[in-house]
């Protein structure tokens, strides 16, 4: 074989080789690139399957409510005009127990708001403070002016508030009127509130 011919053959020989490995390439490009496409396809498939197979994710049951703590209850004693407005008659409430201040507060409040009318209407309890067993209660000036007169309504007005102050509470003994801050002699000219009071047990009508 003439060298001439042998070069040609060599020649022939390596372009095939240099296309056999071009074809090589792209095959295993081309493969490579569907078989990852495929695998990703797949493995998004199969997670949500995995997804969709998880059980249902529970929500936490809210927690029972707790339960608020009952307030402390006092019984307090009122006593109001019967019918013929010349006997007081007890009645019972439960108030919450706090300070005295506020409990006194508290028996002021059932007095004026009660349908049988002892504290004269726009009265207003200023202060209220105790001392050995005394309890002053200091009133504005509509417990005297706005006040209906007469013995009989007097005496309602101040041991309705004497008697149920001191039944309610034990500790108190007597109890002084104040208005505006001073001592008076009455309310209407009748009872002489210049001293502290004690209850008087004698107008309770029977129970």
């Amino acid at each position: 074989m003439r060298r001439s011919e042998r070069r040609k053959y060599r020649k022939r020989i390596l372009w095939g080789r240099v296309i056999l490995a071009i074809i090589i390439v792209f095959l295993a490009g081309w493969g490579g690139y569907h078989l990852v496409g495929y695998l990703m396809k797949h493995r998004f498939f199969l997670q949500g399957e995995k997804r969709s197979l998880k059980a249902p994710v529970e929500k936490p049951k809210p927690e029972k409510l707790l339960k608020k703590p009952e307030l402390a209850k006092r019984l307090i004693y009122l006593y109001l005009p019967d019918a013929g407005r010349t006997k007081l008659v007890k009645q019972e409430k439960e108030i919450i127990e706090g300070s005295l201040e506020d409990m006194v507060r508290e028996v002021f409040k059932e007095l004026s708001s009660a349908k049988e009318r002892v504290i004269p209407e726009g009265t207003r309890l200023e202060h209220v403070f105790i001392g050995r067993g005394v309890l002053f209660l200091d009133f504005s000036k509509e417990m005297v002016r706005n006040h209906p007169g007469g013995s009989n309504a007097e005496i309602m007005t101040i041991y309705s508030i004497v008697d149920s102050i001191c039944k309610s509470f034990p500790e108190i003994r007597m109890v002084q009127f104040l208005i505006e801050g001073k001592v008076v002699d009455t309310l209407k000219g009748h009872i002489d509130v210049s001293l502290p009071l004690e209850p008087s047990w004698k107008l309770k009508a029977r129970e």
